[in-house]
């Protein structure tokens, strides 16, 4: 029999839902003996851990699972009280693969029986280089750390701007891609100047900094911006977009960041299940979960595209998954859609189009000197997704 290890005091349903999945329950009230327990049952006999998003150690734990070989790719799925975006993102910044509403014991028992067969030890190669991961906070290194790791850079590891300058500065170290603090480690331009312009940069600002950050690296090319304490996801994603930059200029429409709370069925169906967005376009969107539906399957989703949009209708197909626990592309769990533009409600298409519009200028504007700004572009319009 294997097992689950649940960091939760509140057990209603929860035995139930483990049963249902053929998975033996392991309760835990602390984060210290939930870890103890992951430790002594050992990869061949834990299958996951579900977490609740509320506890204080949640992350801390979350850290400690994801940085020990043997439980990399331990699905771990948070609980949370409410379908909100901000629940579900602190899941996601935890270091879980999804999460479910606390009500939804089916929702879990399905999550819980998509564990088996998961390699828990599975982790892409280090075949892209060597990354250079600055950052002051231990927490936010270890993290970032997993985020290139995951899009299978070797990193390697600095805590002072010292210990930066002391790196880049050396001709004799690989440097493939940096991610560093772009404020703490005081100003990036002077670190940058020592800095190859073909190596993708990744800079971490504080919310309302971004701009200020770009502007001190001096509108670098290759170089993208990100708030701090984003989920791990988020910088895997910029990672991506940066090292694939001539397939993202090939595309019909730019990929843009986007956590918005979703819900989606397959077409015809009347329940529905809850995600998280993580990108999306003109064509279509991908959708966080670990209970992808099946390629070729036409999907229904409904969604806010961003804080000035109503709740929306759209359809698609399913056109890729990504399932958790197996070696694959470097994205979150869950699948993409492809639109078919001509079966959504034209309000609603309207709207999503209207949307996305507003979200590529605000980050188009993020990438421009305020001078090349187009006059009237407002950066304070309401376009971040929720």
């Amino acid at each position: 029999m294997t097992h689950v290890i649940l960091l939760s005091v509140r057990t209603r349903g929860l035995v139930a839902a483990c049963r249902a999945a053929d998975v033996e329950p392991v309760f835990a009230a602390e984060a210290s003996s939930a870890y103890a327990a992951i430790a002594e049952l050992g990869p061949d006999r834990v299958q996951g851990l579900v977490v609740d998003a509320s506890f204080p150690d949640a992350g801390e734990l979350g850290a400690k699972v994801r940085d020990d070989g043997r439980f990399y790719s331990l699905p771990i799925v948070a609980l949370v009280d409410a379908p909100q975006a901000r629940a579900f993102l602190r899941a996601l910044a935890i270091g879980a693969d999804d999460a479910v509403v606390r009500d939804d014991l089916d929702g879990l028992s399905q999550r819980l029986g998509l564990f088996s067969g998961c390699d828990l030890t599975s982790r892409p190669r280090a075949s892209r280089g060597r990354a250079l991961v600055a950052h002051a906070d231990l927490a936010l290194r270890r993290a970032y750390g997993r985020a290139v790791r995951w899009a299978g850079f070797d990193p390697v590891f600095a805590a002072t701007r010292e210990e930066v300058e002391t790196y880049v500065r050396e001709p004799r170290l690989r440097l493939d891609l940096l991610v560093m603090d772009g404020e703490q480690l005081g100003e990036p331009g002077a670190i940058l100047a020592s800095v190859d312009a073909r190596v993708p940069t990744i800079l971490t600002a504080d919310v309302g900094h971004e701009r200020d950050v770009r502007a001190a690296a001096g509108w670098r090319p290759l170089t993208a911006v990100t708030r701090e304490q984003t989920p791990t996801d988020e910088v895997l994603f910029l990672i991506n977009e940066l090292l694939n930059a001539s397939a993202a200029e090939g595309r019909r429409s730019r990929r843009l960041l986007a956590s918005t709370l979703c819900s989606f069925r397959p077409a015809g169906i009347r329940s529905a299940t809850w995600g998280l967005t993580y990108n999306f376009s003109r064509e279509g969107l991908y959708v966080r979960t670990m209970a992808a539906l099946p390629e070729g399957i036409d999907v229904w989703v409904e969604l806010r595209p961003d804080e000035a949009s109503p709740w929306i209708h759209l359809r698609g197909k399913v056109v890729w998954r990504r399932r958790v626990g197996v070696t694959g592309p470097a994205v979150p769990a869950g699948f993409g859609i492809e639109l078919q533009r001509e079966a959504c409600p034209a309000h609603d298409l309207a709207l999503w189009d209207a949307a996305y519009e507003r979200q590529l200028a605000c980050e188009e504007a993020s990438e421009r000197p305020s001078d090349e700004l187009p006059e009237g572009l407002d950066l304070d319009e309401p376009t971040a997704p929720i």
